[in-house]
């Protein structure tokens, strides 16, 4: 493998899919277990720019960070990147109760 780079997480889960996808590349993957304060936002592109400077600052290694959120269409974007904590206070169960009345149930992760 030619570079190191350093994937934030303390899931294993997704840093072997980082490891697989970027060994493609060339690129060897390391995992960091640093937990970055993870600022609350709607936008998840600067949730994970604040994750990864923060990263940074704390080892001075060259790392990648990976958010995610769930948009539901019918939700308008509901809960976007505040899934995990939609998840663990409402549940499954409480977000289809939210789509009862919808048709649409399309989203992305």
């Amino acid at each position: 493998m030619g570079r190191l780079i350093f994937f934030v997480t303390n899931n294993i889960h997704k840093f072997n899919e980082a490891r697989r996808v970027l060994a493609q590349y060339n690129i060897a993957v390391a995992m960091l277990r640093v937990k970055p304060s993870e600022i609350q936002d709607d936008n998840i592109e600067k949730i994970a720019k604040s994750s990864a400077i923060e990263a940074y600052q704390k080892t001075k290694l060259p790392v990648i960070v990976e958010d995610a959120g769930l948009f539901i269409d019918a939700l308008k974007g509901f809960p976007g990147p505040y899934s995990s904590y939609v998840y663990r206070t409402i549940g499954k169960e409480g977000i289809l109760k939210l789509l009862e009345e919808s048709e649409n149930r399309k989203a992305r992760f």
